[in-house]
């Protein structure tokens, strides 16, 4: 054969052979990791021609390093592919197992002379001589493996294989060791889903992978602790700062430094030992906390718990260590050291309780009233349309940023979805929520209060839902919802919103492609129609009807050149086709563009933030 390019020569190949392999694999499947291919337990390269077998063998050695870190398993033979002169060569890759161990930071096709092959190899001829090209197709149907040995390059990689693999597992499945009191032998000690593809680690610990302990959690538990590694330059600048308080210790006063959240001790590794004495360390994961008490056991002053005993282990987390709980805010020895840091008074300043079945105390305006937190009532899950608007007449004192046609907009188009403990908005924000009831009795100047004030509701309490507000991006929207019957109300802006449930997709936008809710400058939208008019103005009334926000202020007719309205700040670009109009708003730009295709005008309506 005569190949002009590589890759011609390496398609040929396996659309000649996959055939006798396995016909199921199609070639993209084969191609992965940046390699020629890797199929079954053999990893492949081709060149047009080899004239350097040590330097392509190298090459494909870097590849299997990389793999390795990525917790892929390395296959058993290394394939080498002389597509012009129809030769195969074979190289068992435990042969070079700790060349494959080593980390390569330069491109995998460069400086790759001066290596020498170990052992033997197989060569074959599998252009000319039959046999010899039914023995390649036989090794290329191998499933054999080499077994690799885990350490802190591709412990990431294989953890996150095992999670992948595995999604109910934890880090006591992967990473458990003999030491302390609970003793979990883990999969890198005792392999069993891996056994082919790794070797037992031989470590008694794992202070080896401290730096890496937040990256060997499972991606929920990640989400769920913020178990995310602090990069050095933060711990230096925090140092400094910690430092800087240091020195407003009055002198011959005493003071701790207090981690709460402390991992491996990432915070504490550039501190001195002076530092480091006058430190209350601790974390939740019970893995770090063995790694941080192997390190810091003896330089801190103090650790939760100070000493493991047979019931710390609590399903991978640490009894007694959650920094958020009210067991540890009247943790005893905290509490000595400093008894008006952290007292039982600023629990729920400091604690995020769970929202279901918990007892709150409001803020002073409203005399510290007792409300009962719970789920969302299951009558009241479902998708919710807006069906209706009423201006809020005792709204003097309220800034009010839209008009009303902003509301008959908002009216429209407003949706939600309410699930268990959340509400979602289409394509834009979702919340945690809950359902309490209020006290209609006495005037505390609450926003409760102004629903009461305008629907003088008869029974002693109604019931609203609340968002738990940690999310920045739906503060305001749906903040707050009264519940009446049938309806839900919320109050907005100077008027009182009425959604129904929506039991079929009766939706006044279905015809329309939209993202969010259309004239609510609080999340992103956008909004996408055909028109089916050929000409622009008809298509440009149609959008005044359907978006009394987005038309507000716009001219009737499309001017016939570009103008900037300055008294309502709008700008007009006009083109033989198209007109774009772009609106200033407080929080952004409002754009508009109708544009002419065919026999359609497509219209693209969306609001843009300012850069950042």
């Amino acid at each position: 054969m005569n190949y002009s390019t590589e890759r011609e020569g390496q398609i040929a190949f396996y659309e000649k052979y996959l055939k006798r392999i396995n016909q199921k694999l199609s070639i993209e499947e084969i191609l992965t990791d940046n390699t020629d291919g890797v199929l079954n337990g053999n990893i492949l390269e081709f060149k047009k021609n080899i004239t350097d077998l040590n330097a392509v063998l190298f090459q494909t050695i870097k590849y299997l390093s990389s793999m390795r870190v990525k917790g892929k398993p390395i296959p058993k033979n290394i394939v080498l592919i002389s597509l012009n002169d129809g030769i195969c060569y074979v190289y068992n890759s435990e042969n070079y197992l700790e060349d494959i161990e080593k980390i390569y930071t330069l491109a995998s096709s460069k400086n790759n002379s001066g290596f020498m092959i170990k052992g033997e190899n197989i060569k074959l001829d599998f252009e000319k001589k039959p046999l010899e090209e039914e023995q390649m197709i036989k090794i290329l149907k191998e499933n054999n493996f080499t077994k690799i040995n885990i350490d802190e390059n591709c412990i990431v990689g294989w953890g996150q294989k095992f999670y992948k693999e595995n999604p109910l597992a934890d880090k006591a499945d992967f990473l458990g060791d003999e030491t302390g009191e609970t003793k979990i032998i883990g999969e890198i000690r005792r392999p069993d889903k891996f056994k082919e593809y790794i070797n037992p680690y031989k470590g008694k610990s794992n202070v080896k992978f401290e730096y890496l302990m937040d990256e060997l959690n499972s991606n929920l538990k990640k989400k769920k602790l913020g178990a995310f590694y602090t990069p050095v330059p933060y711990v230096e600048k925090a140092l400094e700062l910690v430092r800087e308080a240091i020195k407003n210790v009055p002198e011959g006063n005493d003071y701790i430094i207090l981690d709460r959240c402390a991992g491996t001790g990432n915070l504490e590794k550039l501190m001195t030992d002076e530092e480091l004495s006058h430190c209350i360390v601790s974390t939740l994961e019970y893995y770090e906390y063995k790694v941080l008490m192997e390190l810091l056991g003896d330089k801190v002053r103090h650790i939760v718990p100070p000493t493991e005993k047979e019931d710390t282990f609590n399903m991978g987390l640490v009894r007694g260590a959650d920094a958020l709980s009210k067991e540890y805010i009247e943790n005893p020895i905290i509490i000595t050291f400093d008894k008006n840091l952290l007292t039982a008074d600023n629990i729920e300043k400091i604690c995020k309780e769970s929202n279901e079945n918990k007892i709150i105390s409001e803020s002073k305006n409203s005399n510290h009233i007792k409300i009962k937190k719970n789920l969302v009532d299951k009558r009241y899950e479902g998708k919710w349309k807006c069906f209706k608007y009423i201006k809020d007449s005792g709204n003097d004192n309220e800034n009010e940023i839209f008009s009303e046609k902003y509301a008959e907009q908002f009216s429209h188009f407003a949706q939600f979805l309410i699930k268990k403990d959340s509400l979602i908005v289409p394509k834009g924000c979702s919340k945690y929520v809950f359902q309490y009831k209020y006290p209609t009795k006495s005037k505390r100047n609450n926003e409760e209060d102004s629903y009461i004030i305008f629907f003088k509701p008869k029974q002693d309490s109604i019931s609203f839902i609340k968002g738990i507000e940690d999310d920045l991006e739906c503060n305001d929207i749906f903040n707050r919802l009264f519940l009446n019957d049938t309806t839900i109300i919320f109050r907005d802006r100077g008027y009182f919103f009425y959604f129904k449930k929506k039991y079929k997709d009766d939706s006044a936008s279905k015809n329309f492609h939209i993202e969010g809710i259309p004239g609510d400058d609080r999340n992103y939208w956008k909004v996408e129609k055909e028109y089916n008019f050929s000409n622009l103005q008809e298509a440009y009334n149609c959008f005044l009807t359907d978006f009394p926000y987005g038309s507000e202020n716009l001219l009737n007719k499309i001017p016939l050149k570009s103008f900037y309205d300055n008294k309502h700040y709008i700008s007009y670009t006009i083109q033989k086709n198209s007109v774009i109009i772009e609106k200033e708003v407080p929080s952004g730009i409002v754009s508009i563009s109708l544009k002419k295709k065919n026999n359609v005008c497509i219209l693209s309506y969306e609001i843009k933030y300012p850069e950042e």
